[in-house]
């Protein structure tokens, strides 16, 4: 884990997270514009952008085969916060804001 500060503020693109788990089917949906390494899916727990590395191959139903929470943290510009994960495959680091929240946070909104 280590500490950095955010470079710019973030947003959250998706405003109802959801969890995935193992075994989980989804609907697997468009390949992200903005973020190629995620497609969106639907499923049981609802809908979000999963990497698609974290599923099978199959559609338009795949399996989960990694556990994935889609929640975001939103960041103000010179935020500090602590990175607990990193994900640089899909360009997101799971973080956590000195009050607790964590969520995924971009790679290139954060000092490296």
């Amino acid at each position: 884990m280590r500490i950095t500060t955010a470079l710019v503020s973030h947003e959250i693109s998706q405003p109802h997270p959801m969890r995935v788990d193992i075994g989980d089917r989804v609907v697997v949906g468009e390949r992200d514009a903005d973020w190629p390494a995620f497609v969106f899916v639907t499923g049981d727990a609802g809908s979000g952008r999963v990497p698609l590395r974290y599923l099978s191959r199959a559609r338009p139903v795949a399996v989960v085969n990694t556990p994935y929470d889609t929640s975001e943290l939103p960041t103000r510009e010179g935020d500090v916060i602590e990175v607990v994960r990193e994900d640089r495959a899909s360009g997101w680091l799971w973080c956590r804001s000195l009050d607790g929240r964590q969520g995924w946070v971009p790679a290139t909104s954060l000092v490296d």
